[in-house]
Formats: structure tokens, sequence, C-alpha cells
């Protein structure tokens, strides 16, 4: 009798394994929770699950894919993003700076979590190159040499330096900037206004010191072999040297640079 129920009871325990397994292979046949975007030429990161969205911007549009379609769909604070969902679709609006958890789930209990980071865009030029332009006819050999040095020290940034403008508006014209000068160095911080009619210029104002940039393609032969397009900002500080030497005529401190992407 002890033996009959002994193979009972094994017998029992093997038929729930199956059925757990059974219910186990249920919950799990579906494909995991993704995101796309709606062209799906352009590949969305599901590894980070990570977005950043300027405030200013219109906000995205995502596609959900994967896990059993019966989504339901919570967003961890409503001041710093709406999330709005449609179906399989979900559109994600910005409100104001800060981030906040979008998180995905479905009947079977698949869940995806996308972090969302809202804030103002950086762009950021390293520094390769400083170049000076300078011009006069009746300019002594001496005279060029002496000016040509002072402009390289006058030049702000160092080649490893960089500008990093931070948008603080739409139209992208005014904003913060941090100046790291050369590796290692202090970082100095200020404004900058952007005009963008017949001359593309920064002005950039640090502490008492504002230069006037014009921005400009870099047509230098040291960045040529660049695979991306180099640019350059050119100052004029011609008429600081004018009293000086009057003779000079273009007095130019370029620094040649190229965009992080």
């Amino acid at each position: 009798m002890k033996t009959i129920q002994l193979y009972f009871l094994l017998f029992a325990i093997s038929i729930c394994g199956i059925i757990s397994s059974c219910s186990d292979d249920d919950n799990n046949s579906y494909a995991p929770i993704t995101l796309s975007y709606p062209e799906e030429s352009i590949e969305f990161d599901n590894e980070s699950r990570y977005i950043t969205l300027s405030p200013f911007s219109e906000g995205i549009l995502l596609h959900i894919k994967g896990g059993d379609e019966n989504y339901t769909v919570t967003n961890a604070d409503n001041k710093v993003v709406t999330a709005a969902q449609t179906g399989n679709k979900i559109s994600i609006t910005p409100l104001s700076i800060g981030s906040s958890a979008i998180t995905i789930k479905d009947n079977a209990g698949n869940s995806y979590v996308l972090s969302v980071n809202i804030e103002f865009y950086k762009h950021t030029y390293d520094i390769v190159t400083n170049e000076v332009l300078v011009e006069g006819g009746d300019l002594t050999m001496n005279e060029k040499k002496a000016i040509e040095e002072e402009l390289l020290k006058l030049i702000p940034v160092k080649p490893k330096g960089k500008y990093v403008f931070i948008r603080s508006n739409k139209d992208n014209n005014i904003g913060d900037i941090e100046v790291y000068p050369n590796t290692g160095g202090k970082t100095l911080k200020g404004t900058y206004k952007y005009s963008g009619n017949e001359t593309r210029t920064f002005t950039i104002n640090i502490g008492d010191n504002t230069h006037i940039y014009e921005y400009l393609m870099y047509n230098g032969s040291l960045l040529r072999n660049e695979v991306l397009v180099p640019m350059m900002f050119r100052e004029d500080l011609t008429e600081k040297f004018k009293e000086k030497y009057p003779a000079v005529e273009k007095a130019y401190a370029i620094q040649g640079m190229i965009q992080e992407r």
C-alpha cells in the first residue's frame, strides 16, 4: 500500500511539473516588448531604452511591438512628459526639464521601461587648430610676425579645447556656453547669442570679455581630410592693432573646429 501511495505521489508531482512547464511556455511564447520608430529604416535603441528630447521639440511617436499586444502604459512623472497610448502606438511629448520612466506592460507579464530625459540640447565644437591671418602691404616682416604672435595669444581656446553651446530657446539663438580653453584646464561659463542673417555670427560673453565670431566653413589645409565638415570661428581684430600698426589691413584670429556627434 505504501508503495502504491508513493507511486501515486510521484505521478502527481510529475503531472504538476508538466502543467507548470506548459504554463511557463505559454507565458514565454510571446516575443519581448520592444519599441520602434514609424520609419522602420531608422533603428530604435532597445538596449539602452533611453531617449533625450528637447523641451522645445514636438515630441516623438513610437510603435510598440511584441508581448501579447494588450498593452497598458504608465508614466512616472506627468509634469515632465505626457505619454499617450493608442493601441500599439505611444506619443511622448515634453513638458519641462527633468526625467521620467514610462512603463509598458501586457497581460502575459511582459514589461518594458523607457527612460526619458528632457534637457536643453547641447552642441559641442572641438578646437583642432589655431591659425592667424595678417595682411598689410606696408607692414614690415617684423611687424607682421609681432601681430601674428599676439593674435595667437588672444585666441581663448587652444587645440583640444572646446566650446559647448547649451540651447535655451526654440530658435536656438541664445543660451549658455561652457568654454574649455584646453585639456584639463578650468571651465569658463558664459552666454552666447547667435545671428544668422547675411553673416552667421556668435557673440560670446564670458565675464568682462566679449568675442564676436564669424561662423564659417574652414578654408585652411589642415583639416581637409576630415570626414566631418570642418568649420571655423574667425574673429576680426584688425581695429585692435590699427593704432600700433597703421598699415595693417586684416588681422584675423581663427579657430578650426569639428562638431561632436
